[in-house]
């Protein structure tokens, strides 16, 4: 998978992240955000440790990124429980 730039933002494979990480982890260290896939998939980001606070919307993002990842497997049944018939049997 070939690497994609974005306002110091870049993703990269896995395979690439390993033959590079000393150059991925002095490019983090410099500012940019690294998100690394596994099979086209994101699964981990490199960052500067100075940037733990994000903005709202890096946070929105790597929300989107991680229920991309995990998705919810909600039945089509699904009906929520109606309070008064919690821990009775039921009728």
């Amino acid at each position: 998978m070939p690497t994609v730039a974005t306002d110091a933002r870049r993703t990269i494979s896995l395979a690439e992240a390993k033959a590079k990480l000393s150059a991925l982890v002095d490019a983090a260290e410099a500012g940019e955000i690294i998100t690394i896939t596994r099979h086209g998939h994101p699964v981990a980001r490199l960052m500067p440790i100075r940037e733990s606070r994000r903005s709202p919307r890096e946070a929105i993002e790597a929300w989107e990124t991680y229920r991309e990842a995990h998705p919810i497997d909600i039945p089509t049944d699904f009906s929520p429980y109606d309070r008064s018939t919690l821990g009775h049997p039921e009728q």
